[in-house]
């Protein structure tokens, strides 16, 4: 029985991890790094913080997304609609690095 509490615990704390990759200090930790020509490629923005809600990039130069607590964007949309608050990761993307980040509530 304890076994099971002690992997409940864990899967508990793994998720709340999760939603809690994305923040000021995510974008900020991007744009250091971009300045120090660092940059995150979109493979390791992806490994890092899983699959962008959206990905507007068109021969890997765009803008990828990620909405906490959203896969989609009928999500947001949801979301939205219901008066919550949407957190966002915005990261301006060229030639497949990441050039600039913003996040926003």
């Amino acid at each position: 029985m304890k076994k099971l509490f002690g992997f409940l615990g864990a899967l508990v704390i793994a998720f709340s991890l999760t939603a809690c990759g994305i923040s000021q200090k995510t974008a900020d930790k991007i744009n250091e790094a971009a300045k120090a020509d660092e940059h995150y490629t979109t493979t390791t923005l992806v490994d890092e913080f899983g699959a962008p809600t959206m990905d507007i990039t068109i021969l890997s130069n765009g803008v990828m997304i990620w909405v906490n607590g959203c896969d989609t964007l009928e999500e947001v949309e949801a979301k939205w609609d219901d008066g919550k608050t949407v957190k966002a990761l915005v990261v301006g993307i060229a030639f497949g690095k990441a050039i600039s980040a913003s996040y926003d509530e």
